[in-house]
């Protein structure tokens, strides 16, 4: 940022700051299939947005805590219960973000 030196998308994705690089013409199609797939994450996705960007105004011990929480409120919903009986049973869970 500081060089105002341009990064293409080959070197972001072997830095590691993006997780796909697609032709331009699929940008769309790739942007639609990816918010698909988060949305039939489980409910813990959310949380786990919230606890990441909490923890950029916060102090580590801060940030601990409310990854504690957040992991305990996880480990209550229908979602934690799903995942855990869909990998004891080797099936694919079916997350409903409860």
């Amino acid at each position: 940022m500081l060089l105002g030196e341009r990064l293409y998308g080959a070197q972001a994705l072997e830095w590691g700051l993006v997780n796909r690089v697609v032709p331009d013409d699929e940008v769309e199609s790739a942007g639609l299939a990816l918010a698909t797939q988060l949305a039939k994450g489980p409910r813990s996705l959310g949380m786990i947005k919230r606890i990441a960007w909490a923890a950029a105004d916060c102090s580590l011990e801060q940030a601990l805590q409310n990854e504690r929480a957040g992991q305990l409120a996880a480990s209550r919903t229908e979602d934690f219960v799903e995942g855990v009986t869909a990998f004891a049973g080797k099936r694919q869970p079916e997350f409903k973000g409860k």
